[in-house]
């Protein structure tokens, strides 16, 4: 008896002891395989990690790039607006847009992380600009498209930075050109024979006022609330300058409207960052632009001689509305667009035929459908600025559409540098990190903790 409880507890601690060695070999791996999945995540997050740092690489390089692009695309269409005479070598212009355009898709084929509703906006974006492109027989949808899609990510005040560079040069070289002989420096006349309207080495006086006005437009985003009153002193007589020269009253107005809303802007900016916060200003913000194509289209549709308050006003506008109202009758508004042969100033001045208002003027030319898209674009933009409480740009966007209106340099991208606006990095000109690519207050993922 007492020897079969020996063997009873023998089995037993056997037992045990053989369980323990299962338990054991079970937990060690289990250890093992946490050890190997830990081993496995952590090399998986270093690979993430040197993607990532090899993105934000590839994204500086191509900044760089993009800038250059950039610069040499508004350079070139800027020099086209002088008078100054440059003999390119053949093809240069289809070779030059060749290699951008080969950048372009290689950079495109390198993003790694574009959120879905811009890889959405960017391939709609890219079927109506080139739809406008081919339908139309323009190349200016085909060259604009090519700079949005290349601003993806890329620094919108560095962009701001690069047009007003450009411009500087070059306007000051083509002026100092016209002024001592160098160039052509055409002068007109009114029909008295009285004040004269110089262009300075432009092609024509309105021309070299929108560039000032573009210039001042682009200086105030850069600077901002670091706007001093000396800056907006030289500013103001800078503007009076140009209606001296050019008596391009238009771009007077707006750029001393300009004036005035960075002056309120330097007093009352905080108010008005916290006012464009409330959802019906922001409404009526993103309702301003397309109600404006509508009045201008309205008013440009029921024109007609016989309508005494509509030809004071027409006389008051230089013609736009009578030329406008010809324009939709001979070339009615289709849904790509369609070429139209206009006439500028020169010796036939009677055969002057020329479409100022850009709501009226890209309707007809790119197309309905272009104009929509470019709209529902800066919408989205505007909507993003006002959450983001930059109440410079905001204004300075609602005074270019105000200018737009009666001035055709809407989507002339070597004019306005708002249009790289729309797939751009917004970070280093707005307060929050909103901008292509990343929404605001999205946090980034912290890859040293995990």
């Amino acid at each position: 008896m007492h020897n079969r409880k020996i063997r009873q507890k023998k089995n037993e601690h056997s037992q045990n002891r053989y369980i323990q060695n299962i338990h054991g070999k079970i937990v060690h791996r289990k250890i093992e395989a946490k050890n190997r999945r830990s081993a496995e995540k952590t090399e998986k997050y270093n690979i993430i990690k040197k993607i990532k740092a090899g993105t934000a690489d590839i994204d500086r390089l191509w900044e760089k790039i993009y800038l250059t692009i950039l610069a040499l695309y508004v350079g070139f269409n800027t020099l086209f607006t002088t008078t100054l005479k440059i003999a390119w070598p053949p093809y240069f212009f289809q070779a030059f847009t060749v290699i951008c355009l080969t950048l372009v898709v290689g950079r495109i084929i390198l993003i790694q992380d574009i959120p879905k509703k811009y890889a959405i906006a960017i391939a709609i974006t890219a079927f109506v600009f080139l739809m406008s492109h081919y339908v139309s027989g323009y190349g200016l949808p085909f060259d604009l498209l090519m700079l949005l899609i290349g601003s993806y990510k890329v620094d919108f005040k560095k962009i701001l930075e690069t047009y007003l560079g450009v411009w500087s040069v070059i306007l000051t070289i083509t002026v100092i050109s016209a002024m001592t002989g160098l160039t052509e420096n055409y002068v007109y006349y009114d029909d008295a024979g009285e004040n004269a309207r110089m262009a300075l080495g432009l092609s024509y006086p309105t021309e070299l006022a929108a560039y000032m006005a573009f210039i001042m437009f682009t200086y105030v985003c850069i600077r901002q609330t670091d706007i001093t009153f000396q800056e907006i002193g030289v500013m103001a007589a800078l503007a009076l300058a140009t209606l001296y020269i050019t008596q391009a009253k238009t771009d007077f107005y707006v750029m001393v409207l300009l004036l005035v809303a960075v002056l309120l802007l330097k007093r009352f900016g905080d108010k008005f960052n916290d006012f464009i916060q409330r959802k019906w200003v922001k409404i009526c913000i993103l309702v301003f632009p397309i109600l404006l194509g509508v009045v201008i289209w309205r008013i440009t549709a029921i024109y007609s001689p016989d309508k005494s308050w509509l030809v004071s006003l027409d006389e008051h506008l230089s013609g736009r509305l009578s030329l406008g109202e010809w324009a939709m009758s001979v070339y009615p508004p289709k849904m790509f667009g369609q070429y139209v042969a206009e006439k500028g100033p020169g010796e036939n001045t009677w055969d002057y035929f020329f479409i100022d208002s850009s709501y009226i003027s890209i309707s007809i030319k790119y197309g309905v459908v272009f104009i929509y898209n470019i709209l529902a674009l800066w919408d989205y933009r505007l909507k993003q600025l006002c959450e983001d409480k930059k109440g410079f740009i905001v204004a300075v966007m609602m005074i270019i559409f105000i200018q737009s209106a009666l001035e055709h340099h809407m989507i002339q991208y070597w004019m306005n540098p708002f249009l790289l606006m729309f797939f751009a990095d917004m970070t280093n000109i707005s307060g929050k990190k909103h901008y292509a690519g990343r929404e605001a207050g999205e946090k980034m993922m912290d890859l040293n903790q995990i």
